[in-house]
Order: structure tokens, then C-alpha cells, then sequence
């Protein structure tokens, strides 16, 4: 999407984004049920299925099986997940830096992805195909413990640490009220 690989190069996406981005994310999901983190489970399985939708779509459209969708209906698809994704972003404030910066690069990749299939135009494909870039370069690159309770330690004050975040452009140390200290 943001412009990087043809077209023909989507047959390789597409077993990428059933395993690593569907059954690896709500097998994730399961496992934070278990250790009782409502909001992984919740982000897990959610996007694990938006990677299943995503990857089905493409697959079924590639094989012939269905014909290729008004993309409107992505559109609108994609706009909902930007909605969800916003509030979800919104339950971060009070998790860590590098939690909080994935999930507002992804509700700006949905909504500008959105928006081209909406009719604004293939530069807002191309953004939020570099946005979606963006998102994956911070989560892959910062340290996202599957349960975050066994890395917070108390300060000397009381309040709750989190181990230091870097992320390719911050450096910070959280505290549970959500300050950053530098």
C-alpha cells in the first residue's frame, strides 16, 4: 500500500497475514486471557480477525471466487476499525509509551486507508500504507511484554514503573499515572 511492492507481490502477503497477523495474534489473545489482561486479549483476537477478513478477502478475490468488492464497502469496513482502534488507543493512556504510540499510528493508518477507498485519492492509500509501515517498525522494534504486570517495579514514591520504552524516535520511562519522566 504505500507503494513499495507491485501488485503481483500479494500472493506472498497473503499466507503472512493468516499466520503471523491472524492465528499467531488470537493465539496471543487466548494466552492473555489466561493471564487474565482483558485489554490484550481484546487487541489480540480483534485485529488477529481483521488480518483473517483481510487475507480471506484477498485470497477469495484472487482465486475468482467472488468478485472484487465495492471498494466502499473496504472503505467503510476499514473506517470501523479506525473507530475501534481509536477508542482502543484511548485505553492506553494510562499503559506505556510504546503501547500508546502503536495504537495511534494504527488508528491513523485505518482512517487514512479508509479514506482511499472512500474516494479521497491514492495518496491517502500510499500514507496510510506508510503510516501502517510506521506501525509495524515501532511494534517490532520495542519490547511489548505479553503480561505486563511482571515488569513493573515500585519507585521509591510508591507509584508504578514500567521499564524504560525506546521506540526508533522516544526514549522514556512511564509511570503508572501516565508522566513521562525524561
Amino acid at each position: 500500500m504505500a507503494g513499495l511492492l507491485p501488485p503481483e507481490a500479494t500472493p506472498a502477503v497473503i499466507p503472512l497475514a493468516f499466520s503471523l497477523g491472524g492465528f499467531a495474534q488470537i493465539i496471543a489473545g487466548v494466552l492473555e486471557y489466561k493471564n487474565g489482561n482483558t485489554f490484550g486479549m481484546v487487541a489480540f483476537t480483534s485485529y488477529g480477525a481483521f488480518w483473517w477478513w483481510y487475507a480471506f478477502l484477498l485470497w477469495t478475490v484472487g482465486a475468482g471466487w467472488i468478485k472484487p468488492p465495492d471498494p466502499r464497502g473496504v472503505g467503510v469496513a476499514l473506517l470501523m476499525w479506525g473507530v475501534f482502534t481509536l477508542y482502543m488507543w484511548i485505553a492506553t493512556f494510562r499503559t506505556n509509551f510504546t503501547l500508546w504510540t502503536i495504537f495511534l499510528l494504527l488508528w491513523i493508518t485505518f482512517f487514512l486507508l479508509a479514506g482511499a477507498d472512500l474516494g479521497m485519492g491514492v495518496a491517502w492509500k500510499t500514507l496510510g500504507g506508510w503510516f501502517g509501515l510506521a506501525t509495524a517498525s515501532t511494534h517490532f522494534t520495542s519490547p511489548l511484554p505479553s503480561n505486563e504486570r511482571n515488569f513493573r517495579t515500585e519507585s521509591d514514591n510508591g507509584r508504578r514503573t514500567y521499564p524504560e520504552v525506546i521506540t526508533p524516535l522516544f526514549s522514556r520511562q512511564i509511570t503508572e499515572v501516565g508522566g513521562a519522566q525524561e
